[in-house]
């Protein structure tokens, strides 16, 4: 059996400081330091994929709701409106000026304010009963009723 010492170094291949080997990470031979180093890059460049992904998606697409559902996912994902908008600025400053990445950051933005400022279609009411409009403001309601409990639990 091998026992460590706190005296035994080893040179980080990284960064070629000289480092205890207990401060070593074990999977990539390279110190706790730059493997935070590595990972802080690795998260970024995953976020800025995740960004770039949606922005494509945003500026392609013609319908309000699937518009609505993608800013959801991404609400969701990035931990609320505020934290996404941030990491969707940090982007947008990060890409270089006219940038494939930049023109597609302000074509979703136009798509987002588009489908913000379209109003939703109105059913012609004239085609149903009264007994038919009575039903569908009652499923409405009940509904509406639902989501507010989801969110007050």
């Amino acid at each position: 059996m091998v026992t460590i010492t706190d005296n035994q170094t080893r040179t980080c291949p990284d960064c070629l400081q000289l480092v205890p080997i207990r401060a070593f990470c074990s999977h990539r031979g390279i110190c706790y330091r730059c493997y935070a180093a590595y990972m802080r890059r690795y998260r970024a460049a995953k976020q800025s994929r995740t960004i770039r992904q949606f922005t494509a998606q945003v500026k392609r697409e013609r319908d309000a709701r699937k518009v609505q559902a993608l800013c959801g996912q991404m609400f969701a994902k990035f931990g609320g409106v505020d934290k996404f908008a941030a990491a969707w600025k940090a982007n947008l400053d990060a890409a270089p000026r006219g940038s494939r990445g930049a023109f597609n950051s302000y074509l979703a933005i136009l798509r987002l304010v588009e489908t913000a400022n379209t109003p939703a279609p109105q059913p012609d009411c004239s085609l149903y009963s009264d007994a038919e409009l009575q039903a569908a403001m009652d499923r409405e309601a009940q509904k509406a009723a639902l989501r507010l409990l989801a969110r007050l639990s």
